[in-house]
Protein backbone atom coordinates (compact mmCIF):
# COMPACT_ATOMS: atom_id res chain seq x y z
CA UNK A 1 0.00 0.00 0.00
CA UNK A 2 2.81 2.38 0.85
CA UNK A 3 4.66 1.47 -2.34
CA UNK A 4 1.55 2.25 -4.41
CA UNK A 5 1.13 5.59 -2.63
CA UNK A 6 4.73 6.53 -3.33
CA UNK A 7 4.38 5.59 -7.01
CA UNK A 8 1.16 7.59 -7.32
CA UNK A 9 2.80 10.57 -5.68
CA UNK A 10 5.70 10.42 -8.15
CA UNK A 11 3.25 10.29 -11.06
CA UNK A 12 1.39 13.31 -9.75
CA UNK A 13 4.63 15.18 -9.21
CA UNK A 14 5.77 14.36 -12.76
CA UNK A 15 2.44 15.58 -14.12
CA UNK A 16 2.79 18.85 -12.21
CA UNK A 17 6.31 19.35 -13.61
CA UNK A 18 5.08 18.65 -17.17
CA UNK A 19 2.21 21.13 -16.79
CA UNK A 20 4.57 23.77 -15.44
CA UNK A 21 6.87 23.28 -18.42
CA UNK A 22 3.92 23.64 -20.82
CA UNK A 23 2.84 26.78 -19.02
CA UNK A 24 6.32 28.22 -19.25
CA UNK A 25 6.44 27.50 -22.99
CA UNK A 26 3.06 29.20 -23.50
CA UNK A 27 4.25 32.18 -21.50
CA UNK A 28 7.42 32.39 -23.56
CA UNK A 29 5.36 32.32 -26.79
CA UNK A 30 3.09 35.07 -25.44
CA UNK A 31 6.09 37.18 -24.49
CA UNK A 32 7.62 36.73 -27.95
CA UNK A 33 4.34 37.66 -29.62
CA UNK A 34 4.02 40.73 -27.42
CA UNK A 35 7.55 41.83 -28.29
CA UNK A 36 6.91 41.34 -32.01
CA UNK A 37 3.65 43.31 -31.87
CA UNK A 38 5.39 46.11 -29.98
CA UNK A 39 8.21 46.25 -32.55
CA UNK A 40 5.68 46.30 -35.40
CA UNK A 41 3.70 49.13 -33.83
CA UNK A 42 6.84 51.15 -33.18
CA UNK A 43 8.02 50.67 -36.77
CA UNK A 44 4.64 51.83 -38.07
CA UNK A 45 4.75 54.93 -35.90
CA UNK A 46 8.28 55.76 -36.95
CA UNK A 47 7.49 55.30 -40.66
CA UNK A 48 4.49 57.65 -40.68
CA UNK A 49 5.05 60.58 -43.06
CA UNK A 50 3.00 63.76 -42.57
CA UNK A 51 0.53 64.37 -45.41
CA UNK A 52 0.72 67.83 -46.89
CA UNK A 53 -1.97 69.48 -48.95
CA UNK A 54 -1.80 69.30 -52.72
CA UNK A 55 -0.05 72.28 -54.30
CA UNK A 56 -1.12 73.92 -57.53
CA UNK A 57 1.56 74.53 -60.19
CA UNK A 58 1.67 78.22 -59.24
CA UNK A 59 2.82 77.26 -55.74
CA UNK A 60 -0.37 78.22 -53.93
CA UNK A 61 -2.11 75.97 -51.42
CA UNK A 62 -5.84 75.58 -51.63
CA UNK A 63 -6.29 73.46 -48.51
CA UNK A 64 -5.04 73.25 -44.93
CA UNK A 65 -1.40 72.31 -44.69
CA UNK A 66 -2.23 69.26 -42.59
CA UNK A 67 -4.11 67.82 -45.55
CA UNK A 68 -7.62 68.11 -47.00
CA UNK A 69 -10.42 66.61 -44.98
CA UNK A 70 -13.89 65.54 -46.05
CA UNK A 71 -16.52 63.55 -44.22
CA UNK A 72 -18.05 62.29 -47.44
CA UNK A 73 -16.87 61.73 -51.01
CA UNK A 74 -19.60 61.41 -53.64
CA UNK A 75 -18.63 60.07 -57.07
CA UNK A 76 -21.34 60.77 -59.65
CA UNK A 77 -21.40 59.18 -63.09
CA UNK A 78 -22.59 60.99 -66.22
CA UNK A 79 -23.65 59.69 -69.59
CA UNK A 80 -21.13 61.80 -71.52
CA UNK A 81 -18.50 64.48 -71.03
CA UNK A 82 -20.86 67.29 -72.05
CA UNK A 83 -23.16 66.54 -69.12
CA UNK A 84 -20.18 66.33 -66.77
CA UNK A 85 -18.78 69.68 -67.95
CA UNK A 86 -22.18 71.34 -67.49
CA UNK A 87 -22.44 69.93 -63.96
CA UNK A 88 -19.01 71.38 -63.17
CA UNK A 89 -19.96 74.81 -64.50
CA UNK A 90 -23.26 74.74 -62.61
CA UNK A 91 -21.55 73.88 -59.33
CA UNK A 92 -23.15 70.45 -59.04
CA UNK A 93 -19.72 68.81 -58.75
CA UNK A 94 -16.37 70.10 -57.51
CA UNK A 95 -13.94 68.11 -59.62
CA UNK A 96 -14.07 66.86 -63.20
CA UNK A 97 -11.63 64.10 -64.11
CA UNK A 98 -12.23 64.12 -67.87
CA UNK A 99 -9.85 65.90 -70.29
CA UNK A 100 -11.18 69.24 -71.49
CA UNK A 101 -11.64 69.93 -75.15
CA UNK A 102 -10.34 73.21 -76.54
CA UNK A 103 -13.87 74.63 -76.74
CA UNK A 104 -14.72 73.73 -73.13
CA UNK A 105 -11.35 74.98 -71.90
CA UNK A 106 -11.84 78.38 -73.56
CA UNK A 107 -15.37 78.61 -72.16
CA UNK A 108 -14.36 77.77 -68.58
CA UNK A 109 -11.26 79.99 -68.46
CA UNK A 110 -13.16 82.94 -69.93
CA UNK A 111 -16.49 82.68 -68.12
CA UNK A 112 -15.89 80.73 -64.90
CA UNK A 113 -13.05 82.34 -62.89
CA UNK A 114 -13.91 80.20 -59.85
CA UNK A 115 -12.90 77.01 -61.65
CA UNK A 116 -9.20 76.14 -61.80
CA UNK A 117 -7.89 74.20 -64.79
CA UNK A 118 -4.85 72.07 -64.02
CA UNK A 119 -2.48 70.40 -66.47
CA UNK A 120 -1.75 66.79 -65.52
CA UNK A 121 0.61 65.90 -68.36
CA UNK A 122 0.15 64.14 -71.69
CA UNK A 123 -3.12 62.44 -72.52
CA UNK A 124 -1.54 59.72 -74.70
CA UNK A 125 -4.57 59.77 -76.98
CA UNK A 126 -3.88 59.51 -80.68
CA UNK A 127 -5.75 59.96 -83.96
CA UNK A 128 -4.48 57.84 -86.83
CA UNK A 129 -5.35 57.21 -90.46
CA UNK A 130 -5.89 53.47 -90.91
CA UNK A 131 -5.15 52.17 -94.41
CA UNK A 132 -6.08 48.75 -95.74
CA UNK A 133 -2.76 47.24 -96.90
CA UNK A 134 -4.19 43.81 -97.71
CA UNK A 135 -4.13 42.90 -101.39
CA UNK A 136 -5.71 39.46 -100.98
CA UNK A 137 -9.17 38.78 -102.37
CA UNK A 138 -10.29 37.78 -98.88
CA UNK A 139 -9.35 39.19 -95.49
CA UNK A 140 -8.04 37.16 -92.58
CA UNK A 141 -5.03 34.98 -91.90
CA UNK A 142 -5.47 32.63 -93.62
CA UNK A 143 -7.80 34.42 -96.05
CA UNK A 144 -11.42 33.64 -95.28
CA UNK A 145 -14.08 33.74 -98.07
CA UNK A 146 -16.58 34.87 -95.45
CA UNK A 147 -14.73 38.21 -95.32
CA UNK A 148 -14.13 39.54 -98.85
CA UNK A 149 -11.75 42.44 -99.23
CA UNK A 150 -13.83 45.63 -99.72
CA UNK A 151 -11.48 46.71 -102.53
CA UNK A 152 -9.80 44.13 -104.73
CA UNK A 153 -7.33 44.59 -106.30
CA UNK A 154 -6.38 47.02 -103.54
CA UNK A 155 -4.27 50.02 -104.68
CA UNK A 156 -3.37 51.03 -101.11
CA UNK A 157 -1.47 47.77 -100.73
CA UNK A 158 1.27 49.53 -102.69
CA UNK A 159 3.73 51.15 -100.27
CA UNK A 160 4.45 54.03 -102.65
CA UNK A 161 0.82 55.08 -102.78
CA UNK A 162 0.72 55.01 -98.98
CA UNK A 163 3.84 57.16 -98.84
CA UNK A 164 2.27 59.67 -101.21
CA UNK A 165 -0.79 59.80 -98.95
CA UNK A 166 1.54 60.41 -96.00
CA UNK A 167 3.01 63.42 -97.81
CA UNK A 168 -0.52 64.81 -98.15
CA UNK A 169 -1.37 64.70 -94.42
CA UNK A 170 -0.80 68.16 -92.98
CA UNK A 171 -0.18 67.17 -89.36
CA UNK A 172 0.82 70.63 -88.05
CA UNK A 173 -2.14 72.19 -89.85
CA UNK A 174 -4.55 69.66 -88.32
CA UNK A 175 -3.43 70.18 -84.72
CA UNK A 176 -3.41 73.97 -85.23
CA UNK A 177 -6.99 74.05 -86.53
CA UNK A 178 -9.12 75.86 -83.89
CA UNK A 179 -12.08 73.59 -84.60
CA UNK A 180 -9.96 70.56 -83.72
CA UNK A 181 -8.03 71.94 -80.77
CA UNK A 182 -5.25 74.44 -81.36
CA UNK A 183 -2.60 74.12 -78.69
CA UNK A 184 -4.02 70.84 -77.39
CA UNK A 185 -2.05 68.43 -79.54
CA UNK A 186 1.21 67.69 -81.32
CA UNK A 187 1.78 66.22 -84.77
CA UNK A 188 2.91 62.60 -84.69
CA UNK A 189 5.01 60.64 -87.15
CA UNK A 190 4.70 57.27 -85.45
CA UNK A 191 2.01 55.49 -83.45
CA UNK A 192 4.18 55.73 -80.33
CA UNK A 193 3.01 58.79 -78.33
CA UNK A 194 5.57 61.57 -78.32
CA UNK A 195 5.64 61.81 -74.51
CA UNK A 196 6.49 58.13 -74.10
CA UNK A 197 10.23 58.18 -74.76
CA UNK A 198 12.86 60.89 -74.86
CA UNK A 199 14.32 59.78 -78.17
CA UNK A 200 11.07 60.73 -79.88
CA UNK A 201 11.66 64.31 -78.80
CA UNK A 202 15.24 64.14 -80.06
CA UNK A 203 14.11 62.84 -83.45
CA UNK A 204 10.90 64.83 -83.63
CA UNK A 205 10.44 66.49 -87.01
CA UNK A 206 13.75 65.25 -88.38
CA UNK A 207 13.21 64.95 -92.14
CA UNK A 208 16.18 62.56 -92.50
CA UNK A 209 14.18 59.86 -90.69
CA UNK A 210 12.23 57.73 -93.20
CA UNK A 211 8.98 57.78 -91.21
CA UNK A 212 9.02 61.55 -90.59
CA UNK A 213 6.98 62.44 -93.66
CA UNK A 214 6.45 66.18 -93.73
CA UNK A 215 3.50 67.78 -95.51
CA UNK A 216 4.74 68.04 -99.09
CA UNK A 217 2.22 67.85 -101.98
CA UNK A 218 4.93 68.20 -104.70
CA UNK A 219 6.76 65.21 -103.19
CA UNK A 220 3.49 63.28 -103.23
CA UNK A 221 3.00 64.04 -106.95
CA UNK A 222 6.58 63.01 -107.74
CA UNK A 223 6.19 59.77 -105.81
CA UNK A 224 2.98 58.89 -107.63
CA UNK A 225 4.48 59.66 -111.06
CA UNK A 226 7.59 57.62 -110.36
CA UNK A 227 5.79 54.51 -109.17
CA UNK A 228 2.96 53.87 -111.59
CA UNK A 229 0.32 56.30 -110.36
CA UNK A 230 0.41 59.14 -112.90
CA UNK A 231 -2.03 61.97 -112.42
CA UNK A 232 -4.84 61.68 -114.94
CA UNK A 233 -6.73 64.44 -116.75
CA UNK A 234 -9.52 64.36 -114.14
Amino acid sequence: MELFSITLLKLRYSSIIAENEKGERKMQKKNICSILVTILMLSMLLSIVPVNAWYFPDGTTKYEKFGPRSKKLLIKLYGDDTAEFEALKNGDIDVCDWPLSKTVYDDITASYPGIDTISYGPEFGIFILDINCNNNEYLGNPPDPAYPNPVYPNPTSDVWLRRAIDYLVDRPGIVADPSIGAGFGLPMYTTIPIATMKYLFDLYGNTSIPWAWQYNPPAANATLDAHGFPIGPD
